[in-house]
């Protein structure tokens, strides 16, 4: 979300290489920083067999659609149109695998499996509190964070531009250096703690989702 955010922006101000330099500086963070400092703090990556037959392939795939749509100089409106519609197939394909996966491990294992995935995700939910909260102040929450997403958004583009005119450089390569870090930094400590906590998975899982993203 912050990478959107940003991106829009930029998009909205005429700053189109900072757009896509934001995009492309992320995928190349998300992979060499986040997966680099998690390898380190967790004392190496646990990376499924699905996330190397499935999910890195498509990342690649995708990558190079972005490379072959970019060589005429340019990311149209059918161009992003495309890549929306594949990334709505993707989401609704791994969902459907996963909840395939899920039942083929309780018809092997029985009530017994069930259980246990109920009562762990019923202990990282805690439940109790959720079912406590009050759904005006959860609004609250939503609302005032997305006014705070559109601001910061807005004065991270804003920045990245001023630095880039004092330091005589592209906007490109500040999209690609500066902004791209800074939108990445959600990834990066999402990760970053889970790698340390032991959920390895989820912390390749994280940086190869937020490049597809």
């Amino acid at each position: 979300v912050p990478e959107l955010a940003a991106s829009l922006y930029a998009q909205f101000s005429g700053k189109e290489a900072l757009a896509l330099g934001n995009v492309i500086g992320s995928n190349i963070a998300n992979v060499l920083l986040v997966l680099g400092l998690s390898a380190v703090v967790g004392g190496g990556l646990v990376v499924a067999q699905r996330i190397v037959r499935v999910d890195v392939p498509i990342m690649i795939v995708m990558s190079a659609l972005v490379l072959v749509l970019g060589l005429d100089g340019r990311i149209g409106r059918l161009d992003g149109g495309l890549f929306v519609a594949i990334l709505i197939v993707y989401l609704v394909w791994t969902v459907r695998s996963a909840v395939g996966d899920q039942d083929a491990d309780e018809d092997h294992d029985g009530v017994a499996d069930a259980a246990a995935l109920a009562s762990e995700y019923s202990s990282a939910l805690g439940r109790e509190k959720i079912r406590g909260s009050s759904l005006w102040r959860d609004l609250l929450y939503v609302v005032g964070g997305l006014a705070l997403l559109v601001v910061g958004a807005q004065s991270l583009v804003t920045a990245a531009t001023d630095i880039a005119r004092a330091l005589d450089i592209s906007e490109l390569v500040i999209g690609l250096t500066v902004v791209a870090v800074g939108t990445s930094l959600p990834e990066i400590a999402t990760s970053v703690v889970a790698a340390a906590r032991g959920q390895r998975d989820m912390a390749v899982g994280n940086a190869i989702g937020s490049n597809l993203f």
